[in-house]
Formats: C-alpha cells, structure tokens, sequence
C-alpha cells in the first residue's frame, strides 16, 4: 500500500494498543508512516474495568504529602472485603493534586509541581463495580474496579486505605476496557513493529464507524445534506434515528449514503434538531 493512501486511511481510523508501562505513545508513533504520525493523538481517558495493585503502607504518603505516618497493618481479608464494598455506587470524589484537570487556566499537576495545592471540588463518580482479583499478603491486594468516567482510581485506592485505617497508594494500574474497547483486542507494540516490517500496518487499524458503534445511530436525508456538511442545524424531521433519543444524547450521524460525518448532540428548543459535538471529515 502506498503511503498516500495509508495517511488518508490514518486520517479517518484509529489504533488499539498496549503497550508496557515503560513505552509510551512515542514508540507507537515509530512504526506508523511517516505522512500519518499527526493524526496519533493519545491514549483514551475514560477508566473503566481497571485491575490495580493496592499497597497498604505502614506509612501513610502520596505524591501529595510525603511525610509518613506510621500506623499498624492488619491484613483482615473479611476487614478489606467490608471495606471495598463500601466504595460501590454514587459518591463524591476529589480529584489528586497530580492530576490534568484545570483550575483557572492552569493544570493541578503543574501548580503541584511547583509545591501548591489548592482546594478541589469533589465531583460526582459512579463505582458500578468492585471485585478483589486476589490477596497478596501481607500487604497488598488486586481489585477489578468498574466505574464512570472521571474517577481517579489512585485517590480510590488511597480512599480504601483510609477506610482501613492504615492507608494504602496504587502500585499498578492496567486499563482493561474503555467503552467498547477492550485490552483482548488491542495489539502490542511488538505485534505493531511486526506488522510494519511486513507493511501491513493498516491492517490494524479500526474504522471510525467501528470505533463509534456504541453511539446511537442518525442518517440524514439527502435534503439536508448540505446543511449537515456545513456543520448547521438538522431538524428532526430530515433525519431517521435507529433509536428514540433525547436531549443532551450524543449520536454519530451519516449521511444520505452511509458516509460517517461526526459526532452530533440533540437539542431540544423548539423542535428536536442535532447539532455538531464533533466533526470527523
């Protein structure tokens, strides 16, 4: 395959894969054509079924405060069932100092390394699940965590140790889904510098429409086509949904002849209409 035409393929695809702690997306760049590197963009942030190592300390610290405390560790199996149940459902969450989120402008990790921390509000996560992979004594266990968007497992993991009353830190975090995507389907690096030696990268890539099967789907009739293109408002009565949607939902919209043009959010003023949240043409 030529180049070109590998770049256009980038342009409107996306790349599962997993790599070791030590890599970084730097090496998955390396093996991807030169014309399509800008399109590589990151890693996924959504944290969802997340198998972590916790480590209870006999010192209480954080990246936050690493001034220890010493308190004793009692390694009660029953005592760490009762207290990782406790952290299932709705809850309120204050996100790490060490952390992307913006405060007037600024990052927290930026403002935490230059020795500030600033008060955080607490937002509202979800832990649907939590399961105890296995007991590592005497001062470790593995947990399997199902939760929402914008939840910190470290500050879970430090929240549990808290509840133990001896304090614990996240020694290893693997990300085993995010939405529809899943750690079984991703490819390794080394699988990745395999592919490209043979020059078959494309062969890994997955289509925007796969990549989007979970949002809910709209056609728009050939009527509106230019308005849909031009990024303006679609009424209701010119699109087709496969599913009864509401204000506020997000769905990926096509085109009259199945062509994928991005990301829309319905609105509801007036008469329902879908309006641009992304466009990916």
């Amino acid at each position: 395959m030529k180049k070109r035409k590998i770049s256009a393929l980038l342009a409107a695809c996306i790349l599962l894969c997993t790599a070791a702690a030590e890599e970084s997306i730097t090496a998955v760049v390396t093996y991807l054509p030169q014309e399509g590197r800008i399109q590589v963009s990151g890693s996924a942030g959504t944290q969802a079924m997340q198998p972590v190592d916790i480590v209870v300390l006999k010192g209480e610290r954080s990246l936050e405060d690493i001034t220890p405390e010493e308190k004793p560790v009692d390694f009660d199996e029953e005592k760490i069932r009762q207290a990782v149940a406790g952290f299932v459902g709705e809850q309120k969450q204050i996100p790490p100092m060490y952390s992307a989120i913006k405060v007037n402008g600024k990052k927290l990790y930026e403002l935490a390394r230059e020795g500030k921390e600033i008060e955080r509000k607490a937002r509202t996560i979800t832990i649907f699940a939590i399961n105890i992979v296995r007991f590592l004594p005497p001062d470790r266990f593995e947990i399997d965590v199902d939760c929402s968007k914008g939840t910190y497992i470290r500050t879970l993991c430090s929240d549990i140790g808290k509840a133990l009353g001896c304090g614990a830190h996240m020694a290893e975090l693997t990300r085993t889904r995010t939405g529809s995507f899943a750690l079984e389907d991703a490819i390794t690096l080394g699988e990745l510098q395999t592919m490209a030696d043979e020059g078959r990268q494309e062969e890994a890539f997955l289509s925007m429409e796969a990549a989007l099967s979970d949002f809910p789907k709209i056609i728009v009739s050939p009527k509106s086509t230019k308005m849909l293109y031009n990024g303006g408002r679609v009424y209701a009565k010119f699109y087709e949904a496969e599913k009864e949607l509401t204000a506020g939902d997000i769905a990926a919209v096509f085109d009259s002849e199945h062509h994928l043009v991005g990301l829309y959010e319905v609105r509801d003023e007036e008469g329902f209409y879908i309006k641009p949240f992304k466009m990916l043409i």
